[in-house]
């Protein structure tokens, strides 16, 4: 025992010991949180999430893209199309020929 701030006796030996204890119980209880975690997580990996509440036979009443993948589509196919357009104009015309 050591003398302390306004005569208190502090134990050292008996505060180690009660906080040793304490990470003994904290270690004890890790496996069981880890375990409960495990058990929490879906059994699909997160990239199958894009395959689910898709049309995957005619008749089911759904579509395979949404109205927002729909549209980026129409989009990037558009802008293929006119870059395609502008290359062949190009390659076309007396100033493209040189490549």
């Amino acid at each position: 025992p050591a003398g302390g701030a306004d005569g208190e006796v502090q134990d050292y030996e008996a505060a180690f010991q009660k906080r040793f204890q304490q990470v003994k119980k904290q270690e004890a209880e890790a496996p069981k949180k880890r375990a409960r975690k495990v058990k929490k997580e879906p059994s699909a990996p997160a990239w199958w999430a894009f395959w689910e509440n898709r049309a995957g036979a005619e008749g089911q009443g759904k579509n395979f893209l949404s109205p927002s993948e729909w549209n980026y589509l129409v989009v990037l196919v558009g802008v293929l199309m006119a870059l395609t357009s502008v290359i062949f104009a190009w390659k076309m015309s007396p100033w493209g020929r040189g490549f």
